[in-house]
Protein backbone atom coordinates (compact mmCIF):
# COMPACT_ATOMS: atom_id res chain seq x y z
CA UNK A 1 0.00 0.00 0.00
CA UNK A 2 2.88 2.36 0.69
CA UNK A 3 3.91 1.99 -2.97
CA UNK A 4 0.42 3.03 -4.03
CA UNK A 5 0.66 6.11 -1.84
CA UNK A 6 4.04 7.03 -3.30
CA UNK A 7 2.67 6.56 -6.81
CA UNK A 8 -0.40 8.68 -6.08
CA UNK A 9 1.75 11.46 -4.67
CA UNK A 10 4.05 11.35 -7.69
CA UNK A 11 1.14 11.54 -10.09
CA UNK A 12 -0.33 14.42 -8.12
CA UNK A 13 2.96 16.28 -8.31
CA UNK A 14 3.23 15.72 -12.04
CA UNK A 15 -0.38 16.75 -12.58
CA UNK A 16 0.30 20.04 -10.86
CA UNK A 17 3.04 20.99 -13.32
CA UNK A 18 2.48 22.80 -16.61
CA UNK A 19 2.88 20.75 -19.80
CA UNK A 20 5.85 21.71 -21.99
CA UNK A 21 4.93 23.37 -25.34
CA UNK A 22 5.28 21.14 -28.41
CA UNK A 23 7.96 21.74 -31.10
CA UNK A 24 5.50 23.20 -33.65
CA UNK A 25 4.32 25.85 -31.23
CA UNK A 26 7.88 26.84 -30.47
CA UNK A 27 8.86 27.02 -34.17
CA UNK A 28 5.87 29.16 -35.15
CA UNK A 29 6.27 31.48 -32.22
CA UNK A 30 2.69 30.82 -31.17
CA UNK A 31 2.03 31.18 -27.43
CA UNK A 32 1.77 27.97 -25.45
CA UNK A 33 -1.81 27.03 -24.56
CA UNK A 34 -2.85 28.09 -21.09
CA UNK A 35 -3.08 25.20 -18.65
CA UNK A 36 -6.54 24.05 -17.64
CA UNK A 37 -6.19 25.07 -13.99
CA UNK A 38 -9.65 23.93 -12.99
CA UNK A 39 -9.08 20.46 -14.45
CA UNK A 40 -5.69 20.16 -12.76
CA UNK A 41 -7.13 21.20 -9.40
CA UNK A 42 -9.99 18.72 -9.77
CA UNK A 43 -7.53 15.95 -10.61
CA UNK A 44 -5.31 16.86 -7.69
CA UNK A 45 -8.30 16.89 -5.34
CA UNK A 46 -9.30 13.42 -6.53
CA UNK A 47 -5.78 12.11 -5.99
CA UNK A 48 -5.61 13.64 -2.51
CA UNK A 49 -8.93 12.00 -1.67
CA UNK A 50 -7.56 8.65 -2.86
CA UNK A 51 -4.40 9.09 -0.77
CA UNK A 52 -6.49 9.94 2.31
CA UNK A 53 -8.50 6.73 1.83
CA UNK A 54 -5.29 4.71 1.45
CA UNK A 55 -3.82 6.23 4.61
CA UNK A 56 -7.02 5.49 6.55
CA UNK A 57 -6.99 1.89 5.29
CA UNK A 58 -3.37 1.40 6.34
CA UNK A 59 -4.01 2.87 9.79
CA UNK A 60 -7.02 0.59 10.24
CA UNK A 61 -5.03 -2.43 9.11
CA UNK A 62 -2.03 -1.74 11.36
CA UNK A 63 -4.01 -0.53 14.38
CA UNK A 64 -3.42 2.54 16.56
CA UNK A 65 0.02 4.14 16.65
CA UNK A 66 1.86 3.18 19.83
CA UNK A 67 3.79 5.64 22.01
CA UNK A 68 7.49 6.07 21.33
CA UNK A 69 9.51 4.71 24.30
CA UNK A 70 12.12 7.45 23.82
CA UNK A 71 9.56 10.27 24.14
CA UNK A 72 8.43 11.89 27.40
CA UNK A 73 4.63 12.14 27.29
CA UNK A 74 2.46 14.43 29.35
CA UNK A 75 0.58 12.17 31.79
CA UNK A 76 -1.24 14.43 34.25
CA UNK A 77 -2.51 13.05 37.53
CA UNK A 78 -6.11 13.07 38.74
CA UNK A 79 -7.31 13.49 42.31
CA UNK A 80 -9.29 10.25 41.88
CA UNK A 81 -6.21 8.20 40.94
CA UNK A 82 -5.10 5.78 43.67
CA UNK A 83 -1.58 6.83 44.68
CA UNK A 84 1.11 5.01 46.66
CA UNK A 85 4.43 6.51 47.69
CA UNK A 86 5.69 10.02 48.43
CA UNK A 87 4.64 13.04 46.38
CA UNK A 88 8.26 14.16 45.91
CA UNK A 89 9.52 10.75 44.72
CA UNK A 90 12.22 10.82 42.05
CA UNK A 91 10.37 8.25 39.93
CA UNK A 92 6.64 8.36 39.20
CA UNK A 93 5.26 5.14 37.72
CA UNK A 94 1.83 5.59 36.17
CA UNK A 95 -0.01 2.29 35.72
CA UNK A 96 -2.96 2.13 33.35
CA UNK A 97 -4.93 -0.89 34.57
CA UNK A 98 -8.28 -2.62 34.68
CA UNK A 99 -9.62 -5.11 37.22
CA UNK A 100 -11.04 -7.45 34.59
CA UNK A 101 -7.72 -7.66 32.77
CA UNK A 102 -5.59 -10.68 33.66
CA UNK A 103 -2.38 -8.91 32.63
CA UNK A 104 -3.17 -6.03 34.99
CA UNK A 105 -3.69 -8.57 37.76
CA UNK A 106 -0.28 -10.07 36.94
CA UNK A 107 1.60 -6.77 36.92
CA UNK A 108 0.04 -5.45 40.17
CA UNK A 109 2.17 -7.57 42.55
CA UNK A 110 5.29 -6.76 40.51
CA UNK A 111 4.61 -3.04 40.90
CA UNK A 112 4.00 -3.57 44.63
CA UNK A 113 7.40 -5.27 44.99
CA UNK A 114 9.17 -2.42 43.18
CA UNK A 115 7.47 0.10 45.46
CA UNK A 116 8.47 -1.91 48.54
CA UNK A 117 12.08 -1.94 47.35
CA UNK A 118 12.20 1.85 46.81
CA UNK A 119 9.69 3.29 49.31
CA UNK A 120 11.28 6.75 49.45
CA UNK A 121 11.98 7.17 45.75
CA UNK A 122 8.96 5.72 43.88
CA UNK A 123 5.41 6.97 43.56
CA UNK A 124 2.88 4.70 41.86
CA UNK A 125 -0.22 6.25 40.32
CA UNK A 126 -3.01 3.92 39.17
CA UNK A 127 -5.29 5.03 36.33
CA UNK A 128 -8.36 2.96 35.53
CA UNK A 129 -9.15 2.24 31.87
CA UNK A 130 -12.21 -0.05 31.57
CA UNK A 131 -11.35 -1.74 28.28
CA UNK A 132 -13.91 -4.51 28.91
CA UNK A 133 -16.77 -2.07 29.29
CA UNK A 134 -19.63 -2.63 31.73
CA UNK A 135 -18.17 -5.73 33.48
CA UNK A 136 -15.20 -3.63 34.63
CA UNK A 137 -17.12 -0.60 35.91
CA UNK A 138 -18.07 -1.92 39.36
CA UNK A 139 -14.47 -2.70 40.28
CA UNK A 140 -13.39 0.68 38.96
CA UNK A 141 -15.87 2.49 41.19
CA UNK A 142 -14.53 0.54 44.18
CA UNK A 143 -10.96 1.47 43.20
CA UNK A 144 -11.86 5.16 43.05
CA UNK A 145 -13.63 4.98 46.41
CA UNK A 146 -10.64 3.21 47.94
CA UNK A 147 -8.36 6.02 46.72
CA UNK A 148 -10.58 8.62 48.39
CA UNK A 149 -10.39 6.70 51.68
CA UNK A 150 -6.64 5.97 51.42
CA UNK A 151 -7.23 2.21 51.48
CA UNK A 152 -6.22 1.29 47.96
CA UNK A 153 -3.47 -1.35 48.56
CA UNK A 154 -5.65 -3.51 50.82
CA UNK A 155 -8.71 -3.10 48.61
CA UNK A 156 -6.74 -3.86 45.44
CA UNK A 157 -5.48 -7.12 46.94
CA UNK A 158 -8.99 -8.07 48.05
CA UNK A 159 -10.51 -7.31 44.64
CA UNK A 160 -7.85 -9.27 42.75
CA UNK A 161 -8.32 -12.24 45.10
CA UNK A 162 -12.05 -12.08 44.44
CA UNK A 163 -12.00 -11.54 40.69
CA UNK A 164 -9.20 -13.88 39.58
CA UNK A 165 -8.31 -17.51 40.14
CA UNK A 166 -5.47 -19.71 38.98
CA UNK A 167 -2.07 -19.14 37.42
CA UNK A 168 -2.09 -17.43 35.01
CA UNK A 169 -5.03 -15.55 36.51
CA UNK A 170 -8.47 -16.14 35.00
CA UNK A 171 -10.99 -13.29 35.42
CA UNK A 172 -14.52 -13.83 36.71
CA UNK A 173 -16.74 -11.03 35.34
CA UNK A 174 -19.82 -12.77 36.76
CA UNK A 175 -18.59 -11.70 40.22
CA UNK A 176 -17.72 -8.12 39.31
CA UNK A 177 -20.83 -6.00 39.85
CA UNK A 178 -20.64 -3.11 42.29
CA UNK A 179 -23.19 -4.80 44.54
CA UNK A 180 -21.16 -8.01 44.63
CA UNK A 181 -17.85 -6.26 45.30
CA UNK A 182 -19.13 -3.77 47.88
CA UNK A 183 -19.03 -6.27 50.82
CA UNK A 184 -15.50 -7.28 49.80
CA UNK A 185 -14.42 -3.65 49.86
CA UNK A 186 -16.01 -3.03 53.25
CA UNK A 187 -14.33 -6.11 54.66
CA UNK A 188 -11.01 -4.71 53.35
CA UNK A 189 -11.55 -1.51 55.32
CA UNK A 190 -13.78 0.85 53.35
CA UNK A 191 -16.64 2.83 54.83
CA UNK A 192 -19.69 1.65 52.90
CA UNK A 193 -21.68 4.89 53.22
CA UNK A 194 -18.75 6.97 51.94
CA UNK A 195 -18.17 4.48 49.15
CA UNK A 196 -21.78 4.81 47.97
CA UNK A 197 -21.68 8.60 48.23
CA UNK A 198 -18.51 8.78 46.12
CA UNK A 199 -20.01 6.91 43.15
CA UNK A 200 -21.25 10.12 41.53
CA UNK A 201 -17.83 11.76 41.50
CA UNK A 202 -16.06 8.51 40.60
CA UNK A 203 -18.05 7.68 37.47
CA UNK A 204 -16.47 10.46 35.30
CA UNK A 205 -13.00 9.20 36.26
CA UNK A 206 -13.00 6.58 33.50
CA UNK A 207 -13.66 9.13 30.76
CA UNK A 208 -10.96 11.39 32.21
CA UNK A 209 -8.44 8.55 32.09
CA UNK A 210 -9.39 7.73 28.50
CA UNK A 211 -8.99 11.37 27.50
CA UNK A 212 -5.41 11.32 28.82
CA UNK A 213 -4.37 7.95 27.41
CA UNK A 214 -5.91 7.82 23.93
CA UNK A 215 -4.00 10.81 22.48
CA UNK A 216 -0.70 9.25 23.60
CA UNK A 217 -1.49 5.90 22.02
CA UNK A 218 -2.87 3.86 24.92
CA UNK A 219 -5.99 1.81 24.22
CA UNK A 220 -5.38 -1.28 26.33
CA UNK A 221 -4.02 -2.35 29.71
CA UNK A 222 -1.68 -2.64 31.46
CA UNK A 223 0.21 0.45 30.30
CA UNK A 224 3.21 1.68 32.27
CA UNK A 225 4.73 5.16 32.06
CA UNK A 226 7.87 5.90 34.05
CA UNK A 227 8.49 9.64 34.44
CA UNK A 228 6.49 10.08 31.25
CA UNK A 229 8.23 7.42 29.15
CA UNK A 230 6.24 4.42 28.01
CA UNK A 231 7.89 1.25 29.32
CA UNK A 232 5.38 -1.22 27.95
CA UNK A 233 2.74 -3.38 29.60
CA UNK A 234 3.29 -6.46 31.74
CA UNK A 235 6.84 -6.56 33.12
CA UNK A 236 8.78 -8.99 35.26
CA UNK A 237 10.30 -7.74 38.50
CA UNK A 238 13.89 -7.66 37.29
CA UNK A 239 13.25 -5.62 34.14
CA UNK A 240 10.85 -3.16 35.79
CA UNK A 241 13.13 -2.66 38.80
CA UNK A 242 16.06 -1.97 36.48
CA UNK A 243 14.11 0.72 34.65
CA UNK A 244 12.93 2.25 37.91
CA UNK A 245 16.44 2.29 39.37
CA UNK A 246 17.70 4.14 36.29
CA UNK A 247 14.87 6.68 36.51
CA UNK A 248 15.62 7.29 40.18
CA UNK A 249 19.31 7.86 39.49
CA UNK A 250 18.48 10.27 36.66
CA UNK A 251 15.91 12.39 38.49
CA UNK A 252 17.01 12.19 42.12
CA UNK A 253 18.12 15.47 43.62
CA UNK A 254 16.31 17.65 41.10
CA UNK A 255 14.19 20.51 42.34
CA UNK A 256 10.77 19.86 43.82
CA UNK A 257 7.99 19.62 41.27
CA UNK A 258 10.06 17.56 38.84
CA UNK A 259 7.15 15.47 37.57
CA UNK A 260 4.82 18.41 37.05
CA UNK A 261 7.51 20.50 35.38
CA UNK A 262 9.35 17.95 33.26
CA UNK A 263 6.56 15.49 32.47
CA UNK A 264 3.13 17.09 32.72
CA UNK A 265 4.08 20.59 31.53
CA UNK A 266 6.91 19.78 29.11
CA UNK A 267 5.81 16.34 27.89
CA UNK A 268 4.36 15.54 24.47
CA UNK A 269 0.56 15.40 24.48
CA UNK A 270 -0.06 13.05 21.56
CA UNK A 271 1.64 10.39 19.49
CA UNK A 272 2.95 11.28 16.06
CA UNK A 273 0.96 9.68 13.24
CA UNK A 274 2.56 7.29 10.75
CA UNK A 275 2.39 9.78 7.88
CA UNK A 276 3.21 13.00 9.72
Amino acid sequence: MSRLIALALAVAACGNQRAAPDAASVASGAPAPAPNTAALEARLGKLEHTVDKLVAAIDKSLGPVEPDPATVYSVPLDARDPVEGPTDAAATLVVGFELMDAYSATVAPVVAQVLAKHPADVRVVWKYLPIHGAPAIGAGLIACGAAKQNKWPAVRAALIARLFTGTPPVPHPELASYEQLRPIAIQAGLDGARLDADRTTCEPWFAATKAIFEPIGIHTTPALFLNGRHVGGARDLQSLDGLVSTAIATAKGQAAGFYQREVVDAGVKRVVGRFE
